[in-house]
């Protein structure tokens, strides 16, 4: 091993304990009580070392998100290697929506957040460019599902991207409405019979009848 390739692998690992310190410090805290002296403290490092890996605390919350998106994308395409119907594949990238949310949420409502220009002023370039490259990428595998629902003239003929813009709007505008709840002190956690109303109502109005095919026009 090269000596670039060690420091490389030695900043990685540097690097993967100050997030697991961080992941630790916001479970116990939240983000808004948690530190960087905190979480340096945490990962026995001072202050002014951590910085030399993250350029902020909400660098660091961003990484911990974009490990959220990771696997949120690898199920989305592990569904286009599933051998399901178009309609049971649709239904099946709803629980995968639901599911990912239900088991990160502080880092799902996060991502949702951090797809506004105003959330990226404290992140790093690097974090920024590969949280764009993962959405880009997850944003792509729900095309491919809506293209395969197309092909298969399960859906009307139109262009998949907006359908799938469509639905991605749909999962982050619920996980943020039902988040801006706690401030009106309703009932939470509404994210699952939302998604799959919202789901439905898609599938419905985009699926070809047998009687009537609908006539849509992106453009």
């Amino acid at each position: 091993m090269s000596i670039k390739e060690r420091r490389l692998r030695e900043k990685k690992e540097r690097e993967n304990v100050i997030l697991d310190a961080a992941r630790q410090e916001f479970s116990k805290k939240g983000f808004r009580n948690s530190t960087i002296t905190d979480i340096a403290a945490r990962a026995e490092l001072s202050p002014g070392a951590l910085y030399l890996y993250f350029k902020s605390k909400e660098d660091i919350y961003t990484n911990l998100s974009i490990i959220t998106l990771r696997e949120l994308t690898l199920k989305i395409y592990n569904l286009l290697e599933c051998n399901m119907s178009p309609q049971n594949k649709l239904n099946a990238l709803c629980l995968v929506f639901i599911e990912e949310y239900n088991n990160n949420m502080d880092m799902m409502i996060n991502l949702c957040r951090l797809q506004s220009e105003e959330s990226l002023e404290y992140i790093s370039d690097a974090t920024l460019l590969e949280f764009k490259k993962l959405i880009s990428f997850a944003q792509d595998g729900v095309t491919q599902i809506i293209e395969e629902g197309v092909e298969s003239n399960f859906l009307v003929n139109a262009s998949p991207e907006p359908l799938a813009n469509l639905i991605w709007g749909y999962f982050t505008g619920v996980v943020l409405w039902n988040n801006s709840k706690s401030f009106l002190k309703k009932p939470q956690n509404a994210v699952s019979s939302y998604l799959k109303i919202a789901f439905d109502m898609i599938i419905e109005n985009y699926r070809i009848k047998d009687d009537v095919t609908p006539v849509l026009d992106f453009a």
